[in-house]
């Protein structure tokens, strides 16, 4: 039986690279922009995410990025916050209330090895969400996470 992977993020770059090769073998279903909104709390919370043996979590932006900080829009703060991370966090707890052993696979950044520089809310979710990867392990070890960098 083919497995159900979720993937955030499958418009572009990683993310449609990792659905397209996955579907080859399994069940994906794609998560794109249209389908969800990962800048808006409110779209995610209202998602009813299906029931998925693996959860990739890849839809990342940098709005505006390499902007000084004191001069970044305040409302593309957010939306990179929502998106890099705390979308990652709900759709994680929906995935586990739907199917507790699900893994969990979340992309990060090289920005958390090694900062660049006028990138600051970017790197700063990327590396909260390599904490969160590292720390659900802890709580739900059935679950499988994994970062990818």
């Amino acid at each position: 039986m083919k497995k159900t992977i979720l993937i955030t993020g499958s418009n572009s770059g990683v993310g449609l690279e990792l659905t397209n090769k996955l579907s080859q073998s399994a069940n994906v279903i794609g998560l794109t922009r249209e389908i969800l909104d990962h800048n808006n709390v409110n779209s995610i919370l209202a998602y009813p995410l299906p029931y998925c043996d693996i959860l990739i979590n890849c839809a990342a932006h940098d709005l505006g990025g390499k902007v000084d900080f004191v001069n970044h829009d305040a409302t593309d703060l957010v939306k990179i916050i929502n998106c890099n991370l705390i979308s990652s966090i709900l759709l994680t707890q929906k995935a586990l209330q739907n199917n507790n052993s699900t893994r969990i696979v979340n992309i990060t950044s090289t920005n958390i090895n090694r900062y660049y520089g006028n990138d600051l809310i970017y790197t700063l979710t990327k590396k909260a969400l390599s904490d969160f990867t590292q720390y659900l392990h802890v709580d739900y070890p059935k679950c499988q996470t994994l970062e990818v960098i």
